[in-house]
Formats: C-alpha cells, structure tokens, sequence
C-alpha cells in the first residue's frame, strides 16, 4: 500500500486511476479508491474472491429443486462471469425458478453503475414474494 501511497502522493490521481479501472466516478470512485489503500480491506476482497473460486464449482441442483420457490435468478447478457447459456440450461432444466435475462445491458458488477435499478428489481421479487 505504501508503494501506491509513493505513485500517488495525491489521492485525486488514484481515485481517477480507480475510476478509470472500475467505471466509477464521484463518491464512488472516491470511496473504493480510499478503502484499496487499506491492506486488510484488499486482502479480505482477495480472500472472498479466492473461497467463491474454491466453493462455487457445480450447481446444486437438489437445493434448488427443495427451494424452488425461493429463488431468483438473474443473467446478464454480456456476463463474463455467468455466460447466457447459463440462463437457458437453468430454463431447460427448472422451468418453475424464476429465472431472467437482463433486458437493461447492467454488466455483473451492478453496483459500480446500476444500484438503484438491481434495487428496484429486488424490491419488486420481494413485494411478489
């Protein structure tokens, strides 16, 4: 952190280095720019990041048949994470899970851009529900 601190005396330059990288901009570039100089705050996103790659292999398709009603599925069409044909096998094979293509063109890291509309959808699944 303190080889970042030494390229960016000033916290402007990292804050639009961070914009740059993440599509953010304003307070949010801000805020994700202040807490990347934090090491325990970097290596707690690593160590998340690193169980997800560990845990999350294979769909648990008897969790999902138990608790069909319960889920909400949600694809992006450019989702680099989570590829469209993803969305279309969980049709084929759960046709009663509530399952949605993104009709918006929202990328998987909503939050960077997309807060309030992810917000509203998941407002609405839960007043349905």
């Amino acid at each position: 952190m303190s080889l970042l601190r030494a390229i960016f005396p000033d916290s402007k330059g990292f804050q639009s280095l961070v914009g740059l990288v993440t599509g953010q901009e304003g307070d949010m570039a801000k805020v994700t720019s202040q807490d990347l100089l934090h090491s325990s705050v970097v290596k707690n996103c690593l160590f998340l990041a690193g169980q997800e790659m560990v845990e999350i292999k294979v769909l648990d398709r008897q969790l999902i048949e138990e608790h069909t009603s319960k889920f909400v599925f949600y694809y992006g069409k450019t989702d680099e994470w989570s590829p469209i044909e993803n969305y279309y096998e969980m049709q084929s094979e759960f046709p009663k899970v509530k399952s949605y293509l993104c009709e918006q063109g929202m990328a998987h890291a909503f939050v960077l851009k997309h807060g309030m509309e992810m917000g509203q959808l998941v407002g609405g699944w839960i007043n349905d529900h």
